[in-house]
């Protein structure tokens, strides 16, 4: 089909403002930035947007940043960047020098970060294990609150165990079955926790332990295909409870290792649990080895995506509608 004409510009007015003639100031200024739109893309210095980069808090701050536009990929890459974020990342007691690791990841800060095995300090460890638990004839019958809560063929209960390091040596234990580490309102509580307030873990995390670890890093297993176990992790957390006076102190000690590929990629930083026991608080006393039936920890970071339950025939989330635009539920 023969292509339609346009009627005259006479009739259409506009379009002269889009003609790239001497008279169009207009449009010769809109063809002119076309051309030079590639070069216009960064209109900051770039020692600007490096010190903004280097702001980037977030665990994939840089990665995100790469992905804005090509002209931003060169500062994602920066040797300056990846250098506080190795530092800063290994600067905990026993990790070996960076500087002295430095070649053998070949000369580059940015592999060293993402292959090198790391302990994450943004979010905390989580240890879910779950399990079938059978009850008892004596507990047929028995009610709470007029339900019967007895199960003939078990019932399947989930536990977390909750681990989070800071570089200072200090970490928290918190064991829980009822609320759920990825929940907003957890992550709110155990951010707020600090070593140099020790009575916040009890305000924020009733029930919660701290504790003091040991990393070891051991030499050979940087940059080395196939090294597994290379960083070890020795930690000790007193139990007390003060509702519970009478009841002897005991410390349970954990021994965790970093897993992960050696090869660059953002899963360096896996933890795995080996064992726990149970130390009495004589030195005569026997230790208990517990079982270890989930090894593998998930992390959860603090500043993540939170997964909002929307509200039924609603296209928005539900904690973005008023009172007055929340739809009542049908009697």
């Amino acid at each position: 089909m023969e292509q339609q004409k346009l009627e005259p510009m006479g009739n259409r007015p506009w379009f002269t403002l889009y003609d790239p003639s001497e008279d169009s100031h207009l449009a010769r200024q809109i063809w002119s930035s076309k051309d030079e739109e590639q070069d216009q893309q960064l209109l900051l210095p770039f020692e600007m947007w490096l010190a903004i980069a280097l702001q980037l808090s977030t665990f994939d701050g840089p990665s995100r940043l790469g992905q804005v536009c090509r002209c931003l990929r060169p500062i994602c890459r920066h040797p300056e960047l990846w250098e506080r974020r190795s530092r800063a990342a290994f600067s905990a007691r026993g990790f070996l020098a960076s500087d002295a690791l430095l070649r053998s990841y070949q000369w580059s800060w940015r592999k060293m970060f993402m292959a090198r095995r790391r302990l994450r300090y943004d979010g905390m460890y989580c240890l879910s294990t779950t399990r079938m638990l059978v009850g008892t004839n004596e507990g047929r019958g028995m009610k709470e609150a007029d339900t019967d809560f007895y199960r003939p063929g078990g019932m399947k209960v989930t536990w977390h165990r909750i681990f989070r390091f800071w570089p200072s040596g200090d970490v928290f234990v918190y064991l829980t079955c009822q609320v759920q580490p990825e929940s907003a309102a957890f992550r709110r509580a155990a951010q707020a926790v600090t070593p140099a307030r020790k009575a916040s873990l009890s305000q924020r995390l009733k029930g919660a332990a701290w504790g003091r670890f040991e990393l070891h890093e051991v030499e050979g297993g940087e940059g080395a295909e196939g090294a597994e176990g290379a960083t070890a992790i020795e930690a000790r957390v007193p139990q007390y409870n003060a509702d519970f006076p009478h009841m002897l102190p005991a410390t349970i000690q954990y021994a965790l290792a970093l897993r992960g590929p050696t090869r660059p990629c953002p899963t360096n930083c896996e933890l795995a649990l080996l064992e726990h026991t149970v130390l009495g608080c004589l030195p005569e006393d026997p230790a208990t080895a517990l079982e270890v039936l989930q090894p593998a920890c998930s992390f959860v970071p603090f500043a993540g995506h939170v997964i909002v339950k929307r509200a039924a025939e609603s296209l928005l989330p539900a904690m973005r509608l008023g009172r007055r635009h929340r739809q009542q539920p049908a009697p």
